[in-house]
């Protein structure tokens, strides 16, 4: 039924709109969108059997084998062309792709650099507006046209291409669902739990991923 629906061309699609009631129904430590065992199975996952090491020392580790992987996913999704070679012979060695858009280039360096803001600030990074603003600032560049709105909340109604989701336009109610989203997910105390819950709602909110609601152009 699910992959019907999602077959569906756009002109038969309802249109739907952001549901309040979805994140309002959540309870922190209470409900739960990964059931017990997904979320132990994660947990044990998370504890690896090496000794405790530095604030984002794992981190880093981890990072030399995924940043290419990391760095390539959201553009990918914005539609860059790059492959997984190309996109790691410019984040190692500056080489940009022969027949590429400089815009593609851009748009992984800035994807690069906010993953690399996120692990440097590892120790003292939080889910707040402030902390938020400042990764989407790093990120910002590659992805929006209006680079003053890098770091802020979307002020203006905006459109999903070939999606019959209408994400909200007003910039007040953007910054109080906004507010109760970070509000929500700072109560949660499993990060396994607390990451699923933002990966789930703050695409609803703007509609098609976090860039949206901070500084969409």
């Amino acid at each position: 039924m699910i992959r019907a629906r999602l077959k569906m061309t756009r002109n038969r699609r309802r249109h739907a709109g952001y549901r309040r009631d979805f994140p309002d129904r959540y309870i922190p430590d209470t409900t739960f969108h990964l059931c017990a065992t997904d979320r132990q199975w994660l947990q044990d996952a998370g504890r690896p059997d090496i000794p405790p090491l530095p604030a984002g020392t794992r981190a880093r580790r981890i990072l030399e084998h995924l940043l290419a992987d990391l760095s390539r996913a959201s553009p990918r999704m914005e539609g860059n062309t790059c492959g997984i070679l190309e996109t790691e012979r410019l984040i190692r060695f500056g080489r940009e792709a022969v027949g590429k858009d400089r815009k593609e280039a851009v748009m992984i360096f800035s994807q690069e650099e906010a993953i690399q803001h996120v692990v440097d600030t590892l120790d003292t990074v939080t889910i707040s507006l402030p902390d938020l603003r400042n990764i989407h600032a790093s990120h910002a560049p590659g992805f929006i046209a209006d680079r003053g709105m890098a770091g802020r909340l979307r002020r203006m109604p905006v459109g999903i291409t070939d999606s019959s989701y209408r994400p909200l336009g007003d910039r007040f109610e953007i910054e109080e669902e906004f507010g109760i989203l970070i509000e929500k997910a700072t109560a949660v105390t499993d990060s396994f739990a607390q990451s699923f819950f933002l990966l789930v709602h703050i695409p609803c909110l703007p509609g098609s991923g976090s860039r949206l609601t901070l500084g969409c152009d």
